[in-house]
């Protein structure tokens, strides 16, 4: 799996941030650019410090159901959406959390960056302003360069788009 990316980033021989960045984007992680990024950064800035990467996971977690609670109050009832609210802070693979925390950085910004995009592309078919749209389309590229996982959830996208027509 993809749990050894920040193996890369530790074993790498350069602690210049910008070198350890330049050698992790080329040949085998250059279909997730941003990820390895935001690994880089977030490795750069936290170091050995877990509780950073702890909050930072949780956090990350929260706007994402915060964000996609939104999207669901356009199309389920309000108390549907409470229930939603209620369960999906403690997510089934929350000791990913905890187990490994700077995955954050690539599982849990990919779904954020695609509940963002959601979000917003919901506001542009209620609103039909376009740069709500472009903005959607930005995030959603985001979420598909930092992680491929992200691919099913399109289907979630192109049904919640069909439905708001």
């Amino acid at each position: 799996g993809s749990g050894d990316d920040i193996n890369l980033v530790l074993s790498s021989k350069n602690s210049n941030l910008s070198d350890s960045i330049k050698s992790n984007l080329v040949g085998d992680h250059a279909d997730r650019p941003l990820s390895m990024l935001l690994i880089n950064l977030t490795h750069f800035f936290y170091e050995d410090n877990i509780m950073l990467f702890i909050i930072s996971s949780i956090l990350t977690w929260l706007f994402t159901v915060l964000f996609l609670s939104f999207v669901l109050l356009h199309f389920l009832n309000k108390k549907t959406v409470y229930i939603f609210l209620l369960i999906s802070p403690f997510p089934f693979f929350a000791s990913s959390v905890f187990a490994g925390p700077y995955m954050f950085a690539q599982y849990y910004a990919c779904i954020l960056f695609w509940s963002i995009s959601l979000l917003l592309l919901v506001q542009y078919a209620k609103n039909k302003k376009i740069f709500s749209y472009f903005c959607g389309l930005l995030f959603l590229t985001l979420s598909l360069v930092t992680l491929e996982y992200i691919i099913p959830l399109l289907l979630l996208t192109i049904f919640f788009l069909f439905c708001m027509r």
